[in-house]
């Protein structure tokens, strides 16, 4: 039988000041609950990380082996599964708060993991419409095991990543994945290179279901900087550690290639994969709801590009006007010398273009009602089983009111959101955490109901409300308060 604190230990990811509000309420012996940890090895951070870790990657594994299972039917299927080989014991209520941390708890993103299970990363783009969060986490948890220093997981990262999304910021992704893996200093925000290396000794390459398609991702990258130190380390502890995981031939001979090069030798590889063959395939796999989400999601951003650089066209011709009638004595001097003309020409070219960003704002409008009415109908209607409906009954009072059935239709809503690109953001910090912010920091990221009262540049604040972004960009900074000192 699972112990009584479980589900809060998972839920809160090890021993927060939230989890002993718990123990207190429910009235838990803090001794027998000391003794307990001890018993099962949870008595230490490094311990405490394990666990989570190990349950992590059950749960993966548990998920690629059965891709059609609901949460439900995955948390009987975790249970039996950990029961079987570790301690302490779990129930489904442990595995589900496990899965509540996880982005893959959702339906596209778990067709997004499976697709990088299987080295497909065009497939991962259109489900999750190029966002990173799951691939660059996955990244780090293979890497990790890889490197010869923890840190040179960033270089990697460096590396691989930009060759896959545009604009990113490989450093702060990383950092972002070390903080939800547990891999950052409690006191700094900044690496915590010994869990970080732990990690890589806890697993090896076979117990993590997902490093076999991320390295068949991350190989044809590296292959093209072999020249860093960094890579070439990497690929060797690969090819030393991991070899039989390599099944692709383009892989399987690129470090084959790498060994050679150590010996002296020299070998000729044979052609990758067409990459037509590659994007056919991932078409084929990928559902006409998910493309037609992408490509809205491209118009729109299309769209706004076109303004743009409309905007700066106009902004253009109106200098060059300026400049052309810069030292005369005003637009009749500049008529009268023959730019009559060019002033005619430009303001048709003005007009033209504002009636063109017009009908692109209109376009722009029309798509996004679209993508609304789009999600309206899904969590109103039988696709989310009438949840709109339901959850509006119930505040109604004209429902039957059950904990465990209203919190189930509040995780299918947030799904829902999920589905759509909305989703909450922290940045990575958690519902009541402490922090150290500078003045710059507050008014750049975050959302205060108060002036600061403190008279110093740095700030101590408190995290009290997610905030919302859309597709990774912010459109609701998070809520935060000062700590009086």
């Amino acid at each position: 039988m699972a112990t009584q604190w479980l589900e809060q230990f998972v839920k809160y990811q090890g021993l927060s000041g939230d989890f002993w509000e718990f123990v207190d309420k429910e009235g838990i012996n803090r001794e027998e609950l000391e003794r307990q940890l001890q018993k099962y090895e949870l008595d230490t951070f490094t311990k405490r990380s394990r666990f989570l870790w190990k349950l992590q990657a059950v749960v993966e594994k548990i998920i690629s082996e059965h891709p059609n299972e609901q949460n439900s039917d995955v948390a009987d299927l975790v249970v039996k599964e950990w029961n079987d080989q570790f301690q302490p014991a779990i129930d489904k209520f442990a595995v589900r708060a496990m899965l509540d941390h996880l982005p893959i708890r959702h339906d596209m993103m778990r067709r997004a993991f499976h697709a990088l299970c299987s080295g497909n990363f065009p497939s991962y783009e259109l489900y999750t419409q190029g966002n990173p969060q799951l691939f660059v986490q996955l990244f780090v948890r293979t890497s990790v095991q890889f490197v010869d220093r923890p840190g040179d997981v960033f270089s990697l990262g460096e590396t691989v990543l930009p060759s896959l999304f545009k604009g990113i910021y490989a450093r702060k992704e990383v950092m972002r994945a070390l903080r939800s893996l547990l891999m950052t200093r409690r006191d700094h925000d900044t690496a915590d290179y010994k869990m970080m290396n732990q990690y890589g000794q806890v697993f090896s390459p076979d117990e993590l279901v997902f490093n076999k398609g991320m390295l068949s991702i991350i190989i044809p990258i590296l292959k093209e900087k072999d020249d860093k130190e960094v890579v070439a380390n990497f690929l060797r502890n690969v090819s030393e550690k991991a070899k039989h995981l390599l099944v692709e031939e383009a892989s399987l001979m690129e470090v084959e290639r790498l060994e050679a090069a150590e010996a002296g030798e020299q070998k000729e590889l044979q052609p990758v994969e067409n990459v037509e063959t590659i994007v056919e395939k991932a078409a084929s796999e990928t559902e006409a709801a998910v493309s037609s989400s992408l490509a809205d999601q491209e118009t729109i951003q299309q769209l706004i590009k076109e303004v743009d650089e409309f905007s700066a066209r106009i902004k253009e011709s109106l200098r060059a006007l300026e400049q052309r009638l810069t030292g005369t004595s005003g637009l009749a001097n500049a008529v009268s010398t023959g730019n009559e003309e060019v002033v005619a020409q430009l303001r048709e070219e003005n007009e033209r273009l504002y009636m063109e960003i017009e009908q692109i704002k209109q376009q722009q409008t029309e798509i996004e009602w679209k993508r609304l009415k789009q999600f309206i109908q899904a969590v109103g209607g039988n696709q989310h089983h009438y949840l709109l409906s339901e959850l509006y009954e119930e505040s109604q009072g004209t429902a039957a009111v059950d904990s465990e059935i209203t919190r189930g239709r509040l995780v299918n809503l947030f799904n829902a959101f999920s589905l759509f690109g909305l989703e909450p953001t922290a940045y990575g910090y958690e519902i009541g955490q402490e922090l150290t912010l500078t003045r710059q920091e507050l008014r750049e990221r975050f959302m205060m109901l108060h002036p600061i009262a403190s008279s110093t540049n740095e700030v101590r604040v408190k995290i009290t409300r997610y905030g919302w972004m859309i597709y990774g960009q912010v459109i609701v900074q998070p809520l935060v308060e000062e700590v009086a000192e």
